[in-house]
């Protein structure tokens, strides 16, 4: 195979690695576009969540890519289940997949730079030492957001952190929501706890509605 073949053969190999790895995301971009138009002629657009004050560093870089935060939204506005008083919130189905997809894109990555680049991956030690690190969080992620699961009534919110840990946030306590741009809603009470709650769980229009409302009349004490 000559040079000109060779170079040929990488950027058709280059090519075929993005379509697999962009593709998916962009069909279901383009039903989610379907499904946020279908929902804004309907007249269903309204989002409680819009009102939500953003952080600092959320108004500064936009937040979330638009194409993700659909993917990960797919599902939100469903019914969350109930058991007594109580309120369940789980992940959406989007968030799962994008969590579960991350390894893959990596992956290509990867193998484009090795393709194209000339990279030898198996005694490069800094790309090891950083795809590994890549590969923790990411499995972090899929654990942590295939468990993940918020609880909450008329008195408490019940949520498990980053490190797996459970906290509860007395509703009586609240004091303030922020949206962080990207994954998540960050909950203060009065006496300094906090908690950083995933955007993008079944029911959680539901559930920032009622957060805003409590806070509402927690104010008004």
């Amino acid at each position: 195979m000559n040079a000109q073949a060779f170079d040929a053969f990488n950027i058709t190999e280059v090519y075929r690695s993005l379509a697999w790895a962009l593709g998916p995301p962009i069909v279901a971009t383009i039903i989610l576009l379907g499904l946020r138009l279908r929902n804004w002629l309907s007249g269903r657009a309204a989002d409680p969540s819009a009102g939500v004050q953003k952080t600092f560093t959320a108004s500064l870089d936009g937040g979330l890519p638009l194409d993700l935060s659909l993917i990960a939204g797919a599902g939100r506005k469903g019914q969350a289940p109930q058991t007594f008083n109580d309120t369940y919130l789980r992940p959406t189905i989007g968030l799962k997949l994008i969590m579960f997809g991350f390894p893959v894109v990596l992956y290509f990555i990867l193998q484009a730079m090795q393709t194209t680049q000339g990279y030898d991956l198996a005694n490069d030690q800094i790309t090891q030492v950083f795809a590994i690190a890549m590969f923790v969080i990411m499995v972090h992620n899929i654990i942590y957001f295939n468990i993940y699961e918020l609880r909450y009534d008329d008195t408490r919110i019940v949520h498990r952190t980053w490190l797996y840990q459970r906290i509860e946030l007395p509703v009586a306590r609240l004091l303030s929501i922020r949206d962080d741009g990207m994954y998540f809603y960050i909950l203060r009470t009065d006496n300094g706890k906090k908690a950083y709650v995933p955007k993008h769980l079944i029911g959680i229009e539901d559930f920032v509605r009622y957060v805003r409302a409590s806070i509402a009349k927690n104010e008004a004490y």
